[in-house]
């Protein structure tokens, strides 16, 4: 908690942004991020960042603050982007994808060429997961349950039925939020000739694709 009791503000536990207040700092206490009494005064707010969420951050600060649609794993990331059953447990990105029942998400080409035992621990871990995102999912293999196939460390992009639901592996950034101002604002560098108006002019759907 940062301010007076008249203008205190809860910290997110992470790095200063522009979206955060100039008192925030990392904590590792387990109230970092909420405050234990609350008043009559208190409210408790849920900002979805979807586009209509992310353009009216621009209209209200002027900042450009981008989900990135349109990621793909290929040759350029190769070595840069963790997969699902890398080294390392990393964190791997789910979308649902309600066209596949579970016959056809099993019959997808990318899941029909993997093992067994990382078809179970990719199931179990969308399975298990607490992440109460309908949009995406993010989860890890790790722990004592199955594990994947050492043949499968470079698998991506595979399709798993998991509790009702086809998920898609995706890039791990895919809709992540950026703040793209540096290179959105007129005369900024870093782009080729014209690229501030590229980028800025996804200022009103706040997805950048």
């Amino acid at each position: 908690l940062a301010g007076s009791a008249q203008t205190a503000v809860m910290c997110p536990n992470e790095m200063p942004t522009s979206l955060t207040q100039p008192p925030c700092r990392i904590s590792y206490e387990d109230t970092a991020c909420r405050k234990e009494d609350k008043g009559d005064d208190d409210v408790e707010t849920v900002i979805v960042l979807n586009g209509d969420a992310l353009s009216a951050v621009h209209r209200t600060t002027d900042r450009y603050v981008y989900a990135v649609d349109g990621l793909v794993y290929d040759d350029s990331n190769a070595n840069l982007v963790d997969l699902p059953c890398g080294p390392g447990n990393p964190r791997s990105r789910w979308i649902p994808v309600d066209s596949l029942n579970e016959a056809a998400c099993d019959a997808d080409a990318a899941t029909s060429a993997l093992h067994a035992d990382t078809k179970a621990a990719l199931t179990k871990v969308l399975r298990d997961s607490n992440d109460e995102n309908s949009e995406l999912r993010d989860v890890y293999v790790f722990g004592s349950g199955p594990r994947c196939h050492v043949d499968d460390v470079g698998a991506k992009e595979m399709a798993i039925y998991a509790e009702g639901q086809c998920w898609r592996n995706v890039h791990p950034d895919h809709m992540s939020v950026y703040d793209v101002t540096a290179w959105a604002e007129p005369g900024s560098t870093g782009h080729g000739a014209g690229g501030d108006a590229v980028i800025a002019q996804f200022k009103d759907t706040g997805i950048l694709v």
